[in-house]
């Protein structure tokens, strides 16, 4: 691709809007958007940057008008690729942003590629690769905890923390070096500085680890399978936290089948829980069927709650499916808890049989909403795990996730090697490749494949 092109792609998603956007981007981004765009207002000097213009786009061979628009010029480097950049404004036909799009090719600018505004943007210094990666992410975010995530990735607040980190390791590096140099391996105060510098780069780097969990499941959600005995109020319950009728709530035990699904947002981080099949010796095949898929759910799930009937007390099949929900389970729930008095209701929530499990165990009532709040908070502390929230920085990439196991791994290696007697041109090569693997994440280290893979997964027009 080359950058002395001029660019032109449709911006805004290919269903009918109120309206649309055509941008180009490149050394003729003005010189193409005379051609078709037609306005008094604009001075024979050209748009001026960041005006707004009336007018018409018109096809370039015709004549004809294809419709009335506004223009809008962001001259560089002050634009998102650094480039001169023009966006038209038109009413949201895909026909007629086709017509705008093809007014402009016809008159010098080519289609772009996927990603390839970004990619200018990043090439000419706009955002570094990580910030460019925010961008994808943030218009693909599902969730609020998603889009604030990428939000924050994009303003720089990882790439920072990169740099910080980055900075800790070269500072290392230039004394391993200087200690080389000067063939001085038992310098103590050099030693000294060298651990310093390295145990602070691990910190923050082992901080950033511990938003892993937390950032996949701002990015692929967190899944919850809700097990138990027929009757116990599974489905009532997946209504309840979807506040709205998604499952069908019959006396009959066996009613549910196969799985419902529901995803809600929780605290901001998008939870799906599901529905299942009560877990009990089926009576037909059909119903077979729905107790084996409501085991293999709770297998692949990320977590799983378990219901009881705080109105029957603890029977015998119970255990089944607490044994189902293993080390995922995220609480023991006795539901049904407005139909029992307190004192009974404590007896229940302190049952042997549950006390060694490792998970909480909760009065809710799906009837009266009792207990949800606490619920809620289970699920959310299962999701989130030991990971350190930030309000800045969440690693949500796996790409980032990697490097910097890699660097902590490069780290690790020399920490423990400095008192072995670990030869200071070894560490020099360890605590480059730590460099470099952060650098990776910003793009100062990253190889061309890469980079061409990190925009290769964007939408066309971005």
């Amino acid at each position: 691709m080359s950058r002395s092109d001029t660019i032109a792609a449709i911006a805004t998603g290919p269903a009918p809007g109120a309206i649309g956007i055509v941008r180009a981007s490149g050394p003729d981004a003005l010189t193409i958007a005379a051609r078709v765009f037609r306005s008094s207002a604009i001075p024979g000097t050209g748009p001026a940057s960041q005006r707004v213009y009336h007018g018409h786009v018109l096809d370039p061979f015709a004549g004809e008008v294809v419709d009335e628009a506004l223009l809008t010029a962001f001259l560089a480097p002050r634009s998102y690729t650094g480039e001169d950049i023009v966006e038209l404004s038109c009413h949201g036909s895909p026909l007629v942003l086709q017509r705008v799009l093809t007014a402009l090719t016809s008159s010098g600018a080519r289609h772009a590629q996927p990603g390839e505004f970004t990619l200018r943007a990043y090439l000419n210094g706009r955002m570094d690769l990580a910030q460019a990666e925010a961008v994808a992410d943030l218009i693909a975010a599902r969730s609020e905890a998603a889009a604030r995530a990428a939000l924050r990735q994009r303003e720089g607040y990882l790439s920072k923390t990169i740099v910080r980190l980055r900075a800790a390791l070269l500072e290392a590096l230039t004394l391993v070096e200087g200690a080389i140099e000067l063939d001085d391996e038992e310098d103590a105060c050099s030693a000294a500085a060298i651990l310093t510098s390295l145990e602070r780069a691990a910190d923050g780097v082992d901080a950033l680890l511990r938003t892993v969990r937390l950032g996949r499941v701002v990015r692929e959600g967190f899944r919850v399978a809700i097990v138990g005995r027929p009757n116990t109020g599974k489905s009532a319950l997946l209504n309840a936290l979807a506040g709205r009728s998604r499952a069908l709530v019959l006396p009959t035990p066996g009613t549910t089948r196969d799985v419902v699904e529901e995803t809600v947002s929780l605290r901001g981080l998008p939870v799906t829980f599901l529905d299942t099949a009560g877990l009990r010796t089926a009576r037909s095949r059909a119903e077979r069927a729905g107790v084996a898929l409501a085991g293999d759910t709770a297998s692949s799930a990320d977590a799983v709650l378990v219901v009881l009937d705080a109105s029957r007390g603890w029977l015998a099949e119970d255990a089944r499916a607490i044994e189902s929900a293993g080390a995922r389970c995220a609480a023991i729930l006795w539901n049904k808890a407005d139909l029992v008095g307190s004192s009974r209701l404590s007896h229940l929530l302190g049952h042997p049989c549950l006390a060694s499990r490792g998970c909480p165990t909760l009065a809710i009532s799906a009837e009266t909403g009792e207990g949800l709040g606490a619920l809620e908070s289970a699920v959310y502390a299962a999701a989130v795990g030991d990971s350190a929230q930030t309000e800045d920085v969440v690693v949500t990439s796996g790409r980032h996730a990697q490097a910097l196991t890699s660097a902590r791994e490069s780290i690790a290696r020399v920490l423990s090697g400095l008192g072995r007697g670990l030869e200071l041109v070894q560490v020099g090569f360890e605590l480059r490749d730590a460099s470099d693997a952060l650098g990776s994440i910003t793009g100062e280290t990253s190889p061309d494949e890469i980079i061409r893979s990190v925009f290769a997964n964007f939408c066309v027009g971005k």
